[in-house]
């Protein structure tokens, strides 16, 4: 997408379920590729990868996060060359859940200071 002279616009989505099979997000591989397609179709060039990290919730998903996201990294870089692909956790925030930044277990986003938190709402 384009505006004025040259310039190129685009979106950047910090926030999205888009891994499959770690929590709420899509349950196959080809779900997920079905997502990412949609986002770069619509303009979409950065893309921070954001599962929930809620032990609670959704068990330990540390590990199908990382290969999900491998895969994801994979395909992207073999159809959307110019698309950037960061990874990052949706913190359930709880009274120990500093104890799981601490300790390397929740991921901040793209290794930054920066944290995407859930609260819970009544």
């Amino acid at each position: 997408m384009f505006f004025g002279k040259g310039a190129v616009m685009f979106f950047s989505d910090i926030h999205t379920h888009i891994l499959h099979d770690t929590d709420d997000g899509p349950k196959t591989r080809e779900d997920m590729f079905e997502m990412i397609k949609a986002a770069y179709d619509s303009g979409t060039r950065l893309i921070c990868a954001t599962p929930h990290f809620a032990p609670t919730f959704f068990g330990d998903n540390r590990e199908a996060s990382d290969h999900s996201f491998r895969v994801l990294c994979e395909h992207c870089k073999e159809n959307y060359p110019d698309l950037e692909i960061f990874y990052g956790n949706e913190l359930y925030y709880r009274h120990d859940c500093i104890s799981w930044l601490k300790n390397g277990l929740c991921r901040t986003m793209s290794d930054t200071g920066y944290l995407l938190v859930e609260f819970h709402v009544k």
